[in-house]
């Protein structure tokens, strides 16, 4: 890689440099428009949940308002018929915009049916609860009771809103990145939609009260918690609405129509829920207060009507909104792209137009340098000068980005002109070594002889002393073999004298084992006589224990069938006496032998024992003359070392003299040698100084 970079030109290196420092750039870039496409797919899932969630919200107002009017149907009020037609045909066409576009984007949605199964609302499939309603609209006549009604309609109701929740989470709405969709979103999704249903539960309460026509104070209470809440959520939509106007200047150059569209409809909801929540409070404070129905439901219908007003346009400036921040990525990411696009071609003209002003001085150096490698000098120098003042202006001033250039080529002319003095110099110097090396020649050929007759003398000495160090060495080695056995000798007889010590320890250990060992048995002997007299007096109870128990048999004997118990033990007593008394005499008897065995170790240890002295008697004797045997062996020792080095020392001497007479040999070999290499040299020298002068000639120096 290193050669393969080092071969390319200065233009192609400038080139690959450019391209190694844009890469950063284009990767940047990349990331960049990268970030723009998920922020516009991130605003587009918004707009995509936007068409689902409006035909589901439209469906949730007009299912609850069909829920009422059946309602009011099935209390009596046969005149609302029209109007239950009316929304059925309206729910009808929702359902048909909730299927075509719920086609269109259940996959991105995730929507679809094995979707909504794997999150567990299977039962939520838009085309089934289709199907649900289909059967209700079928079947809504014959509707025997509210409580009827109200169910059959849940079925519809309870799937719409859990799509509309499941819609708000997949379209990324409730995530919304900037404040003012964010407030909007929260408008349209979740306030207004909680506000409308908890505006139908009000509704259909006032309205059974209404029919049952008396209000307890459960009742009253349950009014005033639906005013508050419905007044809680007018405060909650005010507040974001608020927050709305502030922010959207902000976003991405701000709606001109957000406040003009939303506040006209705002203010109305808010006048028509005043309207309602002051009938909700008289009903409230006064608990024989009472309204027609019809009268009830004007204002009602008043408030549906604004709240569902309110919430299209809030749906429809929401995606003005999102448009406008895709509108705005979409031109960021084309400013970046072409910003970037526009920076690298500049930067590659650059590079192209530095890489041709160095490129082309430099082939003029190029053309400089193969004048001199040609070897004519004198126009090269003519060619620097002309390049010279080409790369200056008309003043002697550099020209833009030509400084190093021409610091090149000052170099170039100091090298020239270096140059041209080095070859003179070199023509005049080959000269004075020719006249040199054929004296040195001369020279080396006297030496040479020399040398010859001084290594005819060397080997002559060489040889005289190699036969003194020959007999020396072998001298020295009859006497090492001397002095070899003497101390063979010597270190034999101490060993013979360290056995005999060890000998005669032993014997000593020996005779006063034996000696401990005969007062040992002397004891035992003492001891077996004490037990004699201790089984004697065994012996003496027994008979006597015998004595008694015979003694105690004849007094029970006279206590006739009262003794019969006495005298079994006393026949057992007498019994276990005669079994002492034997016992007693084996024991003794063991006693006795015992006694004759020990008094005859005594006397073999005695005997052992004399014997046992007498040798370490006669082994100290030994010793005695082993030693002074062993002192005239070591006198004799340092003797015959003595003698050993000093023919040592005169076989290393005459070994010294034949190696430096062998070393003055080689010396004076390699001398000889070097003066025939020497003599190579010198002719090698003037081989060079020819050569040199030759090629001098090539180039056309100064006179």
């Amino acid at each position: 890689m290193r050669s393969y970079f080092g071969g390319l030109r200065i233009s192609q290196k400038i080139l690959i440099s450019s391209l190694v420092f844009a890469a950063p750039i284009l990767v940047l870039l990349y990331y960049t428009v990268v970030g723009f496409q998920h922020n516009m797919r991130f605003s587009r899932q918004e707009l995509w949940g936007m068409r689902v969630v409006e035909p589901l919200q439209r469906l949730s107002e007009l299912v609850s308002e069909h829920q009422l009017l059946i309602r009011l149907y099935i209390e009596g009020n046969k005149s609302v018929e029209g109007r239950i037609n009316t929304d059925g045909t309206k729910i009808d066409e929702a359902f048909l915009v909730l299927l075509r576009e719920g086609k269109q984007l259940e996959k991105p949605l995730q929507i679809s049916e094995n979707d909504l199964k794997a999150a567990q609302m299977g039962q939520y499939y838009y085309p089934r609860v289709y199907e649900n309603w289909q059967e209700l609209n079928r079947s809504w006549k014959e509707f025997d009771n509210t409580v009827q009604n109200d169910s059959r309609h849940e079925t519809v109701l309870q799937p719409i809103r859990a799509l509309i929740k499941r819609v708000g989470d997949t379209s990324n709405m409730v995530l919304d990145q900037d404040i003012a969709t964010t407030y909007l979103v929260d408008v349209v999704l979740s306030t207004l939609p909680k506000t409308q249903e908890r505006l139908s539960n009000f509704i259909l309460y006032v309205q059974s009260l209404l029919f049952k026509g008396f209000r307890s104070k459960d009742d009253i209470n349950k009014l005033a918690v639906y005013s508050a809440f419905l007044e809680s959520d007018l405060e909650r939509i005010r507040e974001s609405m608020a927050t709305v106007y502030g922010e959207e200047k902000n976003f991405y150059g701000g709606s001109p129509t957000l406040k003009k569209r939303i506040e006209p409809i705002l203010t109305q909801y808010e006048s028509s829920l005043i309207e309602f929540l002051v009938i909700g409070k008289l009903m409230t404070a006064d608990p024989g207060y009472s309204i027609p129905l019809a009268d009830f439901l004007g204002p009602a219908q008043r408030v549906v009507d604004a709240g569902s007003a309110l919430r299209q346009v809030s749906m429809s400036e929401l995606g003005i909104l999102l448009n406008k921040r895709i509108g705005s990525f979409r031109t960021r990411g084309t400013v970046a792209l072409s910003l970037t696009i526009g920076t690298l071609i500049l930067a590659i003209i650059i590079a192209l137009l530095i890489s041709r002003g160095i490129s082309r001085p430099l082939r003029s150096v190029v053309g400089i340098a193969g004048e001199i490698a040609a070897g004519n000098l004198q126009k090269a120098r003519g060619s620097l000068e002309i390049a010279r003042k080409q790369f200056r202006g008309a003043d002697g001033a550099t020209t833009r980005a030509s400084n190093e250039i021409l610091q090149l080529l000052q170099a170039v002319n100091t090298m020239t002109s270096s140059l041209d003095s080095l070859l003179t110099q070199v023509r005049k110097s080959g000269v004075q070594v020719s006249a040199s090396s054929a004296e040195i020649a001369a020279s080396a050929r006297q030496l040479e002889a020399t040398v010859a007759e001084q290594a005819a003398s060397i080997n002559q000495v060489s040889a005289t002393s190699a036969e003194i160090s020959a007999t020396t060495r072998d001298f020295a080695s009859r006497m090492m073999s001397v002095t070899g056995m003497a101390t063979n000798a010597a270190e034999l007889a101490g060993a013979s004298m360290a056995g005999l010590s060890r000998i005669n320890e032993n014997m000593k250990t020996l005779l006063e084992s034996t000696t401990h060992s005969s007062e040992k048995l002397n004891a035992i002997n003492d001891k077996m006589g004490d037990i004699s007299q201790v089984i004697t007096t065994i012996t003496k109870v027994a008979n006597q224990i015998n004595l008694l128990s015979l003694n105690a048999a004849i007094e029970a004997e006279k206590a006739g069938e009262y003794g019969i118990g006495f005298s079994v033990v006393a026949r057992e007593i007498r019994r276990l006496a005669d079994q002492t008394a034997v016992a007693a005499i084996e024991i003794e008897a063991m006693i006795t032998e015992t006694q004759a065995s020990v008094r005859d170790g005594m006397d073999a240890v005695e005997m052992y024992t004399n014997q046992t002295k007498a040798g370490s008697e006669d082994i100290a004797h030994i010793s005695f003359d082993l030693e002074k045997v062993i002192e005239h062996t070591r006198e004799l020792q340092p003797h015959v070392e003595a003698v050993n080095e000093g023919i040592q020392v005169q076989s290393d001497s005459a070994v010294q003299i034949s190696e430096a007479m062998s070393q003055l040999n080689d010396t004076a070999r390699q001398t000889r040698d070097s003066l025939v290499e020497f003599k190579k040299v010198t002719q090698q020298l003037n081989e060079a100084v020819r050569d040199l002068q030759d090629e001098v000639a090539r180039f056309t120096v100064s006179s």
